[in-house]
């Protein structure tokens, strides 16, 4: 049995009890040897707890789990792994294993493209033009496997030969649409890799975008937000990376245009001006240097939530805590439903349940919220 294997891949089980896991237990033998009540005394969820208890007897699903692994070639590794990126751990929570697909991580100066699903053609256009000057640079390329800009980037890497990481938000072996798994093989032809941060069989869902959005911004030195509208998948990359004291550039489009939005109103705030490749490569070369190439985004609305979302969001805590009425509503709920429920938008519901995943509070298993 590969204890490690059984760990990363116990659902229910997410980062921040990995973390916690982690900072009480040496090995991992120790992790799958703890009783309910060793668990508990780590302030470990109840609900966790059993979830790791009752999926570490289930040895047959294991040998499974561990075949389908050797079979697809994708190997597992952990925060005590050289190939695990040093950067990524220096991030609130990191993930506690990576499942991985290809090329082996090296640790070369990287930058994120992020954009739009739906994208203009200068979107477009804008990546065809500050990609392949990276090829031979020595600089490594992250983005998400998704429609639109994502494609775009990974596409141009391959193409110019510039190793690229694809952080998804489901796992490995979870079913893809046709065009994903072209990609996704094309990319490791190319010579890049497939990176996933959940169980390998687990779909994607609402949830786990912007779960996944923090490690392609934590992987980075840079983050280059091409096109988004000010609620986006893009934005909630671009507010991890401020988060993570990341530099984040912005490529200015029309202010005609709704896709080009949410970069205006980051260049607004004091990100980058990304007009060239070698606008990217001097803010690496300088953040490779330690020294201070950013000017500090400004907090606004971009990077904090409105005074009627904070209190929206404390009130929340409250409830989900206190409030059994609320809980029975929540518990078993959609991440779409709980966002009706909430009087948040999608984007901030969606950001607010994986705060509340990381720190313990909820579990989210197929697209179903489960309070702890």
């Amino acid at each position: 049995m590969n204890e490690l294997m059984v760990l990363a891949t116990a659902p229910g089980v997410g980062a921040g009890t990995h973390k916690k896991l982690r900072d009480n237990f040496s090995i991992v033998t120790d992790c799958l040897n703890a009783s309910m009540s060793d668990l508990l005394a780590l302030e470990i969820r109840e609900t966790s707890a059993r979830a790791l208890l009752n999926w570490r007897d289930k040895t047959r699903e294991h040998d499974k789990v561990e075949q389908a692994l050797l079979s697809s070639n994708i190997r597992l590794i952990s925060t005590e792994d050289d190939e695990y990126p040093e950067l990524l751990k220096t991030i609130a929570c990191p993930p506690g294993f990576l499942f991985l697909e290809g090329a082996t991580l090296e640790s070369k100066p990287t930058v994120a493209f992020v954009g739009s699903r739906h994208p203009s053609e200068l979107g477009v256009k804008a990546v065809a033009k500050l990609v392949p000057p990276l090829a031979g640079s020595g600089v490594h390329v992250a983005s998400g496997l998704a429609f639109g800009i994502d494609t775009a980037v990974h596409e141009t890497c391959n193409a110019y030969h510039i190793p690229n990481i694809a952080v998804i938000g489901q796992g490995i072996l979870a079913s893809r649409t046709g065009r994903e798994a072209v990609l996704a093989e094309a990319i490791i032809k190319a010579g890049g890799t497939i990176m996933s941060e959940f169980p390998p069989t687990m779909n994607g869902g609402t949830f786990t975008y912007p779960i996944r959005n923090r490690i392609i911004s934590g992987l980075s030195q840079l983050v280059v937000i091409v096109e988004g509208a000010i609620k986006s998948g893009s934005l909630n990359t671009a507010i991890h990376a401020i988060e993570q004291n990341r530099e984040v550039g912005a490529v200015p489009g029309p202010i005609t245009l709704n896709t080009a939005e949410g970069s205006l109103q980051l260049l607004k705030d004091g990100a980058h001006l990304i007009k060239c490749t070698d606008d990217i490569l001097d803010i690496l070369a300088a953040s490779t240097l330690n020294l201070s190439s950013s000017r500090m985004l400004r907090p606004t609305t971009m990077s904090k939530p409105t005074n009627r979302n904070e209190s929206i969001e404390q009130k929340l805590e409250s409830r989900l805590s206190h409030d059994p009425t609320w809980q029975h509503l929540t518990d078993g709920a959609s991440a779409e439903e709980f966002a009706a429920k909430s009087g948040l938008d999608a984007a901030k519901a969606a950001s607010w349940l994986m705060r509340q995943e990381l720190n313990g509070q909820i579990v989210i298993n197929d697209g179903r919220i489960t309070i702890l």
